[in-house]
């Protein structure tokens, strides 16, 4: 473990490595050996290092006995602390896209949708009184209203697409 050498980490009682909260799981992975005669196991468990900070690791056991000797348990720990916060950075990010992809697909959309819904209104008015320059600002506003609703659809597509790729 960081900070502890081999000699330390083999005077340690395991329980005096772990945090109180993991005590329990690994005391139940113990009996779950000691009963059902396992041969190998693995686990992740949070270990505290000598400066009583957290580490998470892997950890994979083979028990290994003989008829002359107690049995003996081979263990293979890997730290695996880097790699869970990547992975918590990376869920965290994935997280955030999806509110994202969830505000551009419903919050920005829906003010486009009912000026879409409005300009369709304007265009059934029987109202020929409207002059041809407002006509003109009539048709480059709905030309930018569209523009606006593919832009956001192409985003909503463009963030489900990373979406999917990440799972």
């Amino acid at each position: 473990m960081p900070g502890n050498t081999h000699t330390e980490l083999l005077q340690n009682n395991i329980y005096d490595l772990l945090p109180k909260e993991d005590e329990e799981k690994v005391l139940t992975l113990v009996r779950n050996i000691e009963q059902e005669e396992l041969r190998t196991f693995a686990a992740s468990v949070k270990v505290k290092a000598r400066d009583d900070s957290l580490i998470y690791v892997d950890v994979n056991g083979t028990i290994v006995k003989s008829d002359q000797s107690q049995p003996h348990m081979l263990l293979a720990v890997n730290d695996v602390t880097e790699l869970n916060e990547k992975i918590a950075i990376e869920q965290h990010q994935k997280e955030q896209l999806e509110e994202i992809a969830w505000m551009q697909s419903h919050l920005v959309r829906a003010p486009i949708a009912r000026i879409l819904g409005l300009l369709e209104l304007l265009k059934q008015q029987d109202e020929p009184a409207v002059s041809q320059e407002s006509a003109e600002l009539f048709n480059m506003l709905e030309e930018s209203v569209q523009e606006m609703d593919q832009i956001t659809r192409n985003i909503t597509q463009k963030s489900r697409e990373e979406l999917l790729e990440e799972l």
